[in-house]
C-alpha cells in the first residue's frame, strides 16, 4: 500500500470517528442531558502575572511552601474575584483569596471571632455562601450574642486536606487571632501523609491518569455531555475498586477496619494532635467537626450508594465507625467535638432529606451535604460554640 494509500485510509477512519463522536454526543444531549452547567466555571480573571501563587510557582516553591507563604498574611489559595460562578452557584473570593466575606487581620474588642477549616464542604460545594454551615452558625449565634459582633469564617479550598490544613493553620491563627478554631474533618481527608515537600502518593500509571483526566476536563467537562456521561461512569468503576475519583487514592475511611487503613487513621489523629497542640499554645479554643456522609444514614442510603453508585465502603463505616473513631479520640484528647451523623440519621429515619447531593455535577456526592444538610450542621455547631462560650447564649 502506497503511503497516499494509507494516508487516505487514515483520514477516512478519523473522519468517521469523527461523525460517529458527533452523532453520540448529540445523541446524549437529546435523550440522557447532562447537568454540565454545574461544573462549568465564568470567571473574570486578573492576569497571572499579578497571582502571587504564580510568582511563587516560577521561582521554584514547592505547594507547602506556597501556601505558607500566602497564609502568613492571611492570604489564601484563591485568586480574588468578584464574581464566579461555580458548581451551580455564584461565588466571591475576597480580596486575601477566600471565599468567605472581608475580615480585618484583628477582631474588634469584644467581638467573637472563629475560623472554620476544611475541604470543599467549607468552601460551600453547590451551595450559596450563607446556606453554608459555618455562615448557619454565624446567624445563629449572632441573634444569641447579646449585641457582640460574631464572625464564623470559612478557610477552606476545593480538595484541601487536612495536612495542609496542619501547615498553614498556625500562621492563620497568628494573623487572624481568633477565639476558636474548628476543624470539619471530611472522611475523604483519611489519608496517609505525603512524603515533606510532595504531592499524595500515587502509583505512575495512576498519576498519568489524573494528568490525562486534568488536561482532558479542561477542554471537554463543561462543554461535552458525551464526556460528561463516560466519565460518570469511570468515576463509578473507580468507587468499585475503592479510589477516590477526584485524585486517584484509596479512600481509608471506607474501610476503617482493614489494617491497611489503620496508618491512615494513626497519621491522621497525628495532625489532628499537632493542630489542637497549636491552637491551645495560641490560646484559641480548638473544635472538631466530623463530617458525615450520605452513605451513613440509613439502610436504605447505604444500599442507593452500593447498588446504584457501586461505592464499595464496609458495614462497619456504614455504622459510623469512624466517626467512633475520631469521637473517641476527642474525649481522650479533651477536644471539644460536634458529631452531626446521629441527628441526619434521625431526620433522615423521619423522612426528612435528602441532605446530600447526589447526582448534581457527578455521582461523587456522597460527601457534600446540599443547603438542608449545611442548615442542620450549622445549628450543632451553634450549640457547641454557645456551651463553650456562654456569652454566646
Amino acid at each position: 500500500m502506497s503511503a497516499r494509500s494509507m494516508l487516505g485510509s487514515l483520514s477516512l477512519l478519523v473522519g468517521s470517528l469523527g461523525l460517529m463522536l458527533v452523532a453520540a454526543e448529540f445523541a446524549v444531549r437529546t435523550l440522557a442531558p447532562q447537568p454540565v452547567d454545574f461544573r462549568a466555571a465564568v470567571v473574570i480573571e486578573p492576569g497571572d502575572e499579578l497571582s502571587p501563587q504564580a510568582r511563587l510557582r516560577r521561582a521554584g516553591a514547592t505547594s507547602e511552601e506556597i501556601d505558607r507563604t500566602l497564609a502568613a498574611s492571611g492570604r489564601g489559595p484563591h485568586l480574588p474575584f468578584e464574581h464566579l460562578r461555580v458548581t451551580g452557584v455564584d461565588v466571591r473570593i475576597n480580596s486575601r483569596g477566600w471565599r468567605d466575606v472581608e475580615a480585618e487581620p484583628a477582631r474588634a474588642p469584644g467581638n467573637f471571632r472563629a475560623l472554620v477549616l476544611g475541604d470543599s464542604v467549607v468552601f460551600g460545594y453547590g451551595v450559596e455562601l450563607t446556606q453554608t454551615f459555618h455562615k448557619r452558625a454565624q446567624v445563629l449565634l449572632s441573634a444569641s450574642a447579646h449585641g457582640r459582633d460574631v464572625e464564623v469564617l470559612g478557610f477552606s479550598r476545593l480538595g484541601q486536606t487536612l495536612y495542609e490544613t496542619e501547615a498553614i493553620l498556625p500562621l492563620l491563627l497568628d494573623f487572624y487571632k481568633p477565639d476558636a478554631v474548628v476543624i470539619a474533618l471530611n472522611l475523604n481527608d483519611v489519608l496517609e501523609r505525603p512524603p515533606p515537600g510532595q504531592d499524595l502518593p500515587l502509583s505512575p500509571w495512576l498519576r498519568a491518569i489524573r494528568r490525562l483526566r486534568f488536561t482532558a476536563d479542561g477542554v471537554f467537562y463543561a462543554h461535552s455531555h458525551l464526556y460528561f456521561l463516560v466519565r460518570d461512569r469511570a468515576k463509578r468503576l473507580l468507587f468499585q475498586l475503592g479510589y477516590s475519583p477526584g485524585e486517584m487514592i484509596r479512600l481509608a475511611a471506607l474501610h476503617p477496619d482493614d489494617p491497611a487503613s489503620r496508618r491512615a487513621f494513626d497519621e491522621t489523629l497525628a495532625s489532628l494532635a499537632h493542630i489542637v497542640e497549636a491552637s491551645r499554645a495560641r490560646r484559641v479554643l480548638p473544635v472538631a467537626l466530623w463530617l458525615p456522609v450520605d452513605p451513613q444514614l440509613g439502610p436504605e442510603h447505604a444500599s442507593l450508594w452500593r447498588d446504584r453508585y457501586r461505592l464499595d465502603f464496609s458495614d462497619s463505616f456504614a455504622e459510623g465507625r469512624p466517626q467512633d473513631l475520631f469521637q473517641r479520640w476527642a474525649l481522650e484528647h479533651h477536644v471539644p467535638s460536634v458529631e452531626p451523623l446521629p441527628d441526619l440519621r434521625e431526620a433522615a429515619r423521619r423522612g426528612e432529606g435528602p441532605f446530600f447531593f447526589r447526582e448534581a455535577g457527578s455521582a461523587s456526592d456522597w460527601n457534600h451535604p446540599n443547603a438542608a444538610g449545611h442548615e442542620r450542621i450549622g445549628r450543632m455547631l451553634a450549640q457547641r460554640l454557645q456551651e463553650a462560650f456562654p456569652e454566646l447564649r
